[in-house]
């Protein structure tokens, strides 16, 4: 080993010390590394905004379907009541748009929210069967042709009909489906309080699904709790549905009750009973 170790050393003599490389040449080499260096970093730099550009573009994309989507390809709005009465001011609020004045006669449509102030109240004919009244500094939206959306104030539902239509009454405490009825749903803090004034009612809330009959009057809290108590037919809660009621149209037909004559002496009496009739009902 000793011998190979003296060779080497006799080889590297003989070959002499490297030659350094010149000062420019040195300098061309860091240039050139510098060079590479810079580029690698252009183009990391390149594909890092590459991504963030395509990050953003697909965020824009995003918000721009949704917005597009729920512009263009939202159901449209359909008539699903009627204003027949309105004492004060009553006013309606488009989705998306600015409120405006309704008159009798004119249409209520789903995504529309329907406001009275303090001083005002009105009625509405919501669909074929039933009759909507508004209490004073009452909020309502119309959801869906079946739906509505109680925020503040109160609602007194008329439904007479043997097979009632269906109509659900939402707040932030529960829910209330009638079952062919005169009730009664209004807002207090937090809670909804339901009175029943004939008929029968279902009510969903956090607890589950209870009913109220004729004479009760159900609250319910947003917990879940359900406190009975009682309320009379004819307790004057009632008296702000009562002259709320629609006015109706009075036509001159040639009717038993329009007769002139000895025959409308003679059929007067009962035409006076069917007019009590019908004010009772809309009462």
């Amino acid at each position: 080993m000793k011998g190979d170790d003296t060779s080497i050393e006799e080889l590297l003599l003989q070959v002499g010390a490297r030659d350094e490389p010149s000062a420019e040449m040195t300098l061309e080499v860091q240039a050139a590394v510098h060079a590479e260096w810079q580029s690698m970093l252009r183009a990391r730099r390149t594909r890092r905004q590459f991504i963030a550009v395509g990050i953003a573009a697909s965020a824009v994309l995003a918000v721009g379907v949704a917005f597009f989507g729920a512009r263009y390809m939202a159901p449209s709005p359909v008539q699903v009541a009627q204003i027949t009465r309105i004492d004060g001011h009553l006013l309606v609020r488009p989705q998306g748009q600015t409120a405006r004045e309704l008159a009798v006669a004119q249409s209520v449509s789903t995504g529309e929210t329907i406001q009275t102030d303090d001083r005002s109240r009105a009625a509405l004919q919501f669909g074929d069967q039933v009759s909507l009244r508004l209490d004073q500094g009452t909020i309502v939206k119309v959801a869906s042709a079946d739906e509505l959306v109680l925020t503040a104030g109160a609602l007194y539902i008329d439904s007479q009909a043997q097979n009632p239509q269906a109509l659900t009454v939402r707040t932030d405490a529960g829910s209330v489906r009638h079952v062919g009825t005169q009730y009664e749903v209004r807002t207090h803090a937090d809670d909804m309080v339901v009175s029943v004034r004939e008929g029968r009612v279902m009510i969903a809330n956090a607890a589950g699904t209870s009913s109220g009959v004729a004479g009760e009057e159900i609250r319910v809290t947003p917990r879940g709790e359900i406190v009975r108590g009682t309320v009379a037919a004819h307790d004057p809660r009632w008296q702000w549905a009562a002259s709320t009621a629609p006015q109706f149209d009075i036509t001159i037909t040639r009717s038993p009750c329009s007769s002139s004559g000895s025959r409308a002496r003679r059929v007067a009496k009962s035409c006076t009973h069917r007019a009590q009739h019908r004010a009772r009902r809309t009462a």
